[in-house]
């Protein structure tokens, strides 16, 4: 038993001693290797700046750049209490301490207290300071995710009974599986992107989808730029720079998703081909596709057979909508019957609405009835703010896509006819005869038929509606003005 003791004993205090014997020949080498230390931490220390800049510089780059920085940089910039600082300490330890740490009596002796302290400390930040220097932080920053379709969305919307049904439509045709594409049609200005951002709202708080993406696409659509804004809004960084490889990645990108995505595109006046952007379609693919158009044609081209026109507001949903925008003094007794002639021109036309109420708000009573003078004569109004941009360059460009020399012709002529009038189809068949308008018809019945054929093409682009009366046609108010300045 003594013996196991004394053995325990012995290995604990060869152990001390080991301990005892590497201290002590440190502390010698504090002394005359000093210069090696001092060397070593200023080699140490030109790689340290370098690399605390560069993760200093580049976060504040990725900030304005709106992409958040990776947590290992925050984390690195903070550790230790603060990089900067250790930076600093270092520095003045250099500059300060170590001269004067070197000799002693005017440089006679040397230091050799000084020597160790300035050896030990400068061995202290050497192995911090590698730490730091030596961390790998591969990636500074990454893209921030796009805004939710939910915090863009739809303040614009009002809910209003007669789009009640319309919205409902949307939501079960995207909650059925058998449906890919979807969309939804009606003349400029009648509310259709408004309709869109509503259904993602709605959708989102159901949780349907992954992610939703909203591109606008306008008349003069570059696909190159309709792919940007699906990675913008997918959170993507192109590697590709030519469109065949940004397909490749979009596809991939959006067959990660689980629930699957949904992606709306706003404004489509042409057929687009989905899969050639990068857009999984199909029933075999986990994407639905939401399309907003003034034309049928352009969406049945695009393989859309399920297609909800979005019909103008009632008399009396303008009327409130106007009251929204311009406030108590609509009510005005001196200014109503004005203003009631006013939302009367709109049509029920909800953007005309809006543009009109806001261009008059607060408004003399004298401008009120110039403004009605004018739309009575279907002036077009373009100084009146949104009014040419939301209203008629979206009726112009309806207009400018209809492409058939005969049915713009056609289109001018129905313009012609008196406001709120019922033009017969006869009279355009007998018009046109009389003007030459088409080649290649000789015989009445022909004609006929052709014209026909025109009308429901006009129909299709919404610049044109079914008569009250049988085989008659309409043109909307507003739609009238543009064709007129036309």
């Amino acid at each position: 038993m003594v013996d196991v003791l004394v053995g325990c004993i012995n290995k604990f205090l060869a152990k001390i001693g080991r301990r005892l014997i590497v201290k002590t020949r440190r502390y010698p080498g504090y002394v005359l290797y000093d210069n090696n230390y001092i060397k070593s931490l200023k080699e140490q220390l030109k790689k340290f700046e370098v690399k605390r800049k560069g993760n200093s510089l580049e976060p504040d780059e990725a900030t304005r750049n709106e992409e958040i920085v990776e947590s290992q940089v925050n984390e690195w910039q903070h550790r230790f209490t603060n990089v900067d600082i250790i930076f600093e300490e270092s520095t003045k330890f250099l500059e300060d301490e170590v001269p004067t740490n070197k000799h002693i009596l005017k440089g006679w002796f040397p230091n050799i207290k000084g020597l160790y302290m300035s050896s030990k400390k400068a061995r202290t930040k050497i192995e911090k300071i590698d730490t730091l220097t030596n961390e790998n932080i591969p990636k500074i920053s990454y893209d921030a995710p796009p805004l939710a379709i939910g915090h863009q969305s739809s303040t614009k919307f009002r809910n209003f009974e007669s789009r009640i049904p319309t919205i409902n439509c949307l939501i079960k045709w995207l909650e059925d599986d058998s449906k890919n594409i979807i969309s939804i049609c009606g003349m400029g200005g009648s509310g259709k992107t408004t309709m869109a951002q509503e259904v993602a709202t709605r959708v989102k708080g159901k949780k349907m989808f992954d992610e939703i993406i909203f591109i606008v696409v306008s008349k003069d659509h570059n696909l190159m730029m309709v792919q940007e804004g699906l990675a913008k809004g997918l959170g993507l960084r192109f590697k590709a720079t030519n469109q065949e490889g940004r397909t490749d990645e979009l596809w991939k990108r959006i067959l990660q998703s689980k629930k699957g995505n949904l992606v709306i595109l706003d404004d489509v006046w042409k057929h687009i081909d989905l899969k050639y952007i990068g857009i999984p379609f199909g029933k075999e693919y986990n994407c639905k596709v939401l399309l907003t158009s003034g034309s049928v044609d352009a969406c049945k081209a695009m393989g859309c057979l399920d297609i909800l026109r979005l019909d103008v507001l009632t008399p009396s949903e303008a009327w409130s909508l106007l009251g929204e925008v311009v406030g108590d003094s609509l009510y005005d007794p001196n200014l109503h019957e004005t203003a009631s002639e006013i939302a009367k021109c709109c049509e029920g036309l909800p953007t005309a609405v809006v543009c009109l109420g806001r261009a008059l708000k607060d408004k003399s009573h004298e401008v009120w009835k110039d403004t009605l003078k004018k739309l009575e004569q279907s002036i077009v109004r373009e100084n009146i703010v949104g009014m040419k941009e939301e209203v008629y360059k979206s009726l112009q460009s309806s207009y400018d896509l209809l492409e058939d020399e005969e049915a713009k012709k056609i289109f001018i002529l129905c313009c012609l006819y008196p406001k709120y009038a019922n033009v017969p189809i006869e009279s355009l068949v007998r018009c046109g005869v009389g003007l030459k308008f088409f080649i290649g018809v000789d015989l009445l019945i022909g004609v006929r038929d052709r014209v026909y054929k025109l009308t429901d093409k006009i129909k299709s682009h919404f610049l044109l509606s079914t008569g009250d009366r049988k085989s008659t046609v309409k043109v909307h108010n507003v739609v009238r003005a543009v064709g007129i300045s036309v």
